[in-house]
């Protein structure tokens, strides 16, 4: 952690300095933990809408290996199914965790403003 010093010669311990458009910039540490958790909640978002597409795509996969009767075909995609759904739930468990912090963090601060 960096102190942050202030304009008029205070100086603050607890900060990350974080680059922000090229520039940086030392945010308070409860700050920079939203803006993570954030930056990971999109990220975390936008895995989840992918492995959604993917799990389409297995389920169309395995409506056609069931109309041609392949067993061994049908067994391996719902396998994959499976694996596919049980990843999506803990993207899930992530981001019902990340919401709850973001939601809690945010609460915090907004009370700390008032």
């Amino acid at each position: 952690m960096s102190p942050i010093w202030h304009a008029d010669g205070r100086r603050t311990v607890y900060g990350t300095p974080v680059i922000t458009g090229g520039r940086l910039a030392a945010l308070p540490q409860r700050e920079a933990d939203i803006r993570q958790a954030e930056v990971f909640h999109a990220l975390l978002a936008q895995r989840r809408t992918e492995l959604c597409d993917r799990l389409d795509l297995q389920a169309t996969q395995l409506a056609r290996d069931e109309r041609s009767h392949d067993t061994a075909g049908v067994r391996r995609k719902r396998l994959r199914i499976k694996e596919t759904g049980a990843e999506i739930r803990e993207i899930d468990r992530m981001l019902r965790g990340l919401q709850i912090r973001l939601l809690g963090a945010r609460t915090s601060a907004n009370a700390a403003a008032f």
